[in-house]
C-alpha cells in the first residue's frame, strides 16, 4: 500500500468520524429543543441524520416523528408559549401570541412552503384576530389601542405596513394586558370592522375610516367577552353582574345579541358558563351549568342570532364546561375534554369520539372546525400550533388485532352479543372497514364470547401463514373458519367443553394452523387436527395416553384458577403435520406426528426446565424461548438428544405470557431475531452477545403485533381504536413530518442561534422528503 493510498484512507476515516460527531450533537440539540419547538427539533433531527445516519440520530427522528403523528399540519416557532391563536375559515392564515406578548403570523400555502413571520415587539400584544377570510389580522396592544394589517399571502412580504387606531390610553403601559386572555377581540366577516372589550367596555372600531366609538347604550352586568354576528350591525357580548365584593358572579352571566347602531340589546341565554360563535357568525352555542343538584349536567345550546330561536342542543355527562369548536353553520361541535366529541346539534345525537392517540394532551382548543363535513380538523395549541382531523364515525375499540400482509390490513374481532362477528380493516388512521362476516348468531352461535373475554387470554384471532383463511373460537367450544379477504363462512368446528375448576372457571381451548389447510385444536390433553375447509377432523390424540415422561403429566387440579392443562402444544413449522409438546417443568420439547400419535425422537429437543414456551427459526436451529419469569431467551437447538445451548438472555421481564405489550419473531428465513417491548424495538444476533440494532421510542411502549420483515408494528395508543401502527422507516418519517410541517426550512435567525452545522440546504429539500 502506497503512503498516497494510507493517507487517503485516513482522511476518508476522519471525514466519517467528523459527519458521525456532527450527527450526535445534533441529535442531543433536538432533544433539548423538543419541549419549546417541536418543529425546529423534527428539523435538527432530519439535520442529524443527513450529516451520518448513527442510531441517536435516528432514534431521535423516530421520536419527533412519534411526537407529531395523528396531526394534518403543525406550525412551531412562536417565541414562547402560546396562550392565544386566532384562524382564518380556511385555516392558512393563523396569528398567536405567546404569554409574553409576541405575536407570530403563519401562513400555510397549498404545495408552498409554510411562512413564518414575527411581529416586530413594539407593545405588549394582547390577543390576536384573524378575519374569517383571511386578510386582515389585528390585535389590541398594551396602552388600549388597536394595530392591523393587511395580509398578502402571494406577496414576498406577506405582511402590510402596521395600522395604529390610538385608544384611551396610548402611553405604552401595561393598561388593560390581561393574563391568558380569550375573545376579548373580533374581526367582522369582511374585515372591515374591529370589536374589543377591557375593563368593562366595548370599543367598535371601523377599520376603513381609522376611528373607534364606544358601543352604545349601557349593557347589564359588566361586558367580559365579545364576537361579531354575521354582519358588523351586530355584536354578541357576554356580560356577568357583580357581586357584593364587586366581583364578577359566574351563576348571573348571560350573552346579549347588541346592535351597534342603537345599543339595544337582546338576551340570548343566562347562566352562560362557555360560549361561541359559528364560522358565518350565524349562530351562537352556550353552555349552561345545571346547578344545585348532585347530578351536575352541562347543556350545550345552539340559537339563532338574528331571532334567539333555539336550533339544536347536546348534552353529555362532562363535570366541565369544556372548550369546544363550531362548524362554519354551527351544526356541528367539537367538544375537547380527555378527547374529542364530535356531536351534530339537530339531533342532539353523539357523532364520534376522536381519542388522543399517541400525541398526548389536547391544549388550547381553536374556535373554529375546519376542515370538510367528512373530514373535520380541529386545531389545538401548546408549545406549536397543529390541526388534529376527527372522526366522523363511531369507531369501537379494537381488541388484539392480527396483522396481516405487510402490516397494510388486520383482522379483529367486532361487536358484542347478537352483533358479535369478526372484521377485515386497514391499518391507517381512522381505520376504514374492507370487509365483515356474517354475525355469529347468523352462522347458529347463540351466545359467542365478547371480544375481550378472558378465554383468549389475550391471544388474536389466527389467520393461516398463506393468509387464505383465519381462525376464531366464536364460544368456548365453537371455531369457526372464515376465508380471507372476504370473511366468507368456510367452516364451524365443535370441541368438547374444557373442564371446569370449583367455581366454575374454564380454559379457553389452545387452536393454531398447522399449514394452510389444517387447523388444530386442544382441550385439555386432547389434540385434534381438522380440514380448515371442511371441519372434517383428520385425527385425535390424547396426550396422556402417549408415553412422554417417566412419571406423566400433573393431574387436573379442580381448586387452580384459572384452570390450566399441563400441556403446552404449538406448532412444529419445519415438517408437515407435526406439533411440538412441552410438559409444565419437563425441559424437553417432545415433536409429535399427529398422522402417527407417535413421538419423533430425532426432532425432539431440550431446553431449560423454566421454559414455558419456545419457537424456532426458520432453519430450526435457533429457539426464542419465553420463561415462566416472562424473560426472553434464545437458544442454539440440538434436536434428537444434542446438547442445546443458551446463546443469549435472559432478556426482559417483558411482560406476563400471552399479555399482549411485546411482540416477537424472526426475520425471514434467517436467525436474526426481532424483540419489540418496553420502549424499543431490537433486533438480535444469536451468538451476538447484545443487540445489532435499535430503534428506541423514549417511552414505554405496549406492543401487539409485527409484519413487513419487523419494519411494521402494532402497538396500542389512546385513539378512538385504541391501536395505532408504526413503520420503522426513516424515509417515510422524513416524508411525513416535511408535509405537516409545510416543507419549511430554517429561517436565518434559527442558523444564526443553533450551534452545530447545518445543512446549506433545507432539510425538506432532501430527496428522501419528495413524493416519489
Amino acid at each position: 500500500m502506497t503512503l498516497g493510498t494510507v493517507l487517503a484512507v485516513q482522511s476518508r476515516a476522519k471525514a466519517e468520524s467528523d459527519r458521525q460527531s456532527r450527527s450526535r450533537e445534533l441529535a442531543d440539540l433536538s432533544a433539548d429543543l423538543v419541549g419549546q419547538d417541536p418543529g425546529l427539533a423534527a428539523m435538527v433531527a432530519m439535520a442529524a441524520y443527513d450529516a451520518a445516519p448513527t442510531r441517536e440520530a435516528r432514534n431521535q427522528l423516530l421520536r419527533r416523528y412519534d411526537g407529531l403523528r395523528g396531526a394534518e399540519w403543525e406550525l412551531s416557532g412562536t417565541q414562547g408559549s402560546i396562550d392565544a391563536m386566532s384562524v382564518s375559515g380556511d385555516g392558512r392564515v393563523v396569528l398567536v401570541t405567546t404569554e409574553l406578548g409576541r405575536s407570530t403570523l403563519f401562513l400555510r400555502g397549498e404545495g408552498e412552503p409554510t411562512r413564518r413571520h414575527q411581529l416586530p415587539v413594539t407593545r405588549n400584544i394582547i390577543f390576536p384576530v384573524v378575519s374569517p377570510d383571511g386578510r386582515r389580522i389585528a390585535y389590541p396592544v398594551a396602552g388600549g389601542s388597536l394595530v392591523w394589517h393587511e395580509v398578502r399571502r402571494n406577496s414576498e412580504d406577506p405582511i402590510g405596513p402596521a395600522h395604529t387606531i390610538a385608544g384611551d390610553d396610548d402611553g405604552g403601559g401595561t393598561k388593560g394586558a390581561l393574563s391568558n386572555p380569550k375573545e376579548i377581540a373580533d374581526l367582522s366577516q369582511d374585515g372591515r370592522h374591529a370589536v374589543t372589550v377591557a375593563e368593562g367596555r366595548v370599543t367598535l372600531w371601523d377599520l376603513e375610516a381609522d376611528e373607534r366609538r364606544r358601543l352604545p347604550g349601557k349593557l347589564p352586568g359588566v361586558p367580559s367577552k365579545v364576537w361579531f354576528g354575521p354582519d358588523a350591525d351586530t355584536v354578541l357580548v357576554q356580560s356577568s353582574d357583580e357581586d357584593s365584593l364587586g366581583l364578577l358572579d359566574d351563576e348571573q352571566t348571560r350573552l346579549l345579541a347588541v346592535d351597534t347602531r342603537t345599543g339595544k340589546s337582546r338576551e340570548l341565554g343566562r347562566n352562560v358558563a362557555r360560549a361561541g360563535v359559528s364560522g358565518d357568525g350565524t349562530t351562537a352555542v352556550l353552555c349552561s351549568e345545571g346547578r344545585g343538584t348532585d347530578d351536575v349536567r352541562y347543556r350545550y345550546r345552539a340559537v339563532r342570532i338574528a331571532d334567539g330561536r333555539k336550533t339544536g342542543s347536546y348534552t353529555d355527562d362532562s363535570s366541565l364546561c369544556d372548550d369546544f369548536a363550531l362548524d362554519r353553520t354551527g351544526g356541528r361541535i367539537a367538544i375537547s375534554s380527555s378527547s374529542w366529541v364530535l356531536a351534530d346539534l339537530k339531533s342532539g345525537k353523539k357523532l364520534a369520539e376522536t381519542g388522543a392517540g399517541q400525541g398526548g394532551g389536547l391544549g388550547l382548543v381553536g374556535p373554529d372546525l375546519l376542515g370538510t363535513p367528512e373530514a373535520p380538523v380541529a386545531v389545538v395549541a401548546g408549545t406549536d400550533v397543529s390541526g388534529r382531523r376527527l372522526s366522523v364515525s363511531r369507531q369501537e375499540p379494537l381488541t388484539r388485532p392480527a396483522l396481516l400482509g405487510r402490516g397494510d390490513r388486520m383482522v379483529v374481532r367486532s361487536g358484542t352479543g347478537d352483533r358479535r362477528r369478526l372484521a377485515l380493516l386497514t391499518t391507517g388512521t381512522p381505520p376504514r372497514t374492507e370487509a365483515s362476516s356474517p354475525r355469529y348468531t347468523q352462522q347458529g352461535v347463540d351466545e359467542p364470547l365478547a371480544p375481550d373475554d378472558d378465554a383468549y387470554f389475550g391471544a388474536a384471532v389466527r389467520p393461516n401463514r398463506a393468509e387464505t383463511l383465519v381462525a376464531d373460537l366464536a364460544t368456548h367450544n365453537t371455531v369457526l373458519v372464515h376465508a380471507l379477504p372476504s370473511l366468507r363462512p368456510v367452516a364451524r368446528i365443535t370441541l368438547p367443553v374444557p373442564r371446569a375448576n370449583d367455581w366454575g372457571e374454564r380454559e379457553g381451548p389452545n387452536y393454531f394452523f398447522l399449514g394452510d389447510d389444517e387447523l388444530v385444536t386442544q382441550v385439555d390433553g386432547v389434540v385434534d387436527r381438522w380440514d380448515a375447509r371442511t371441519g372434517r377432523r383428520l385425527s385425535r390424540l390424547d396426550l396422556r395416553a402417549v408415553d412422554l415422561t417417566a412419571k406423566g403429566p400433573p393431574a387436573f387440579d379442580p381448586k387452580e384458577s384459572p384452570p390450566a392443562t399441563p400441556f403446552g402444544v404449538t406448532a412444529y413449522r419445519q415438517k408437515a403435520h407435526h406439533v411440538q409438546v412441552k410438559i409444565d417443568y419437563e425441559p424437553t420439547f417432545h415433536v409429535i406426528d399427529l398422522r402417527t400419535g407417535r413421538e419423533d425422537k430425532k426432532l425432539s429437543y431440550r431446553l431449560g426446565r423454566d421454559a414455558a414456551t419456545a419457537f424456532l427459526d426458520a432453519g430450526g436451529g435457533h429457539a426464542a424461548v419465553l420463561t415462566r419469569g416472562s424473560l426472553v431467551e434464545l437458544w442454539s437447538v440440538r434436536p434428537g438428544g444434542g446438547t442445546s445451548k443458551r446463546l443469549m438472555g435472559p432478556i426482559g421481564p417483558v411482560g406476563e405470557p400471552a399479555g399482549g405489550d411485546f411482540a416477537s419473531d424472526f426475520l425471514g428465513d434467517s436467525s436474526r431475531f426481532f424483540l419489540a417491548e418496553g420502549d424499543s424495538a431490537r433486533i438480535y444476533e444469536p451468538g451476538g452477545g447484545k443487540y445489532e440494532d435499535s430503534y428506541d421510542f423514549g417511552a414505554p411502549q405496549a406492543f401487539l403485533g409485527v409484519a413487513d420483515g419487523g419494519k411494521a408494528l402494532l402497538r396500542e395508543d389512546r385513539s378512538t381504536a385504541g391501536v395505532d401502527l408504526i413503520r420503522l422507516d426513516p424515509a417515510l418519517w422524513r416524508k411525513e413530518l416535511c408535509a405537516l410541517m409545510g416543507h419549511r426550512d430554517f429561517t436565518p435567525t434559527e442558523r444564526s442561534g443553533l450551534p452545530g452545522e447545518l445543512p446549506a440546504e433545507g432539510v425538506c429539500d432532501h430527496p428522501a422528503s419528495r413524493d416519489s
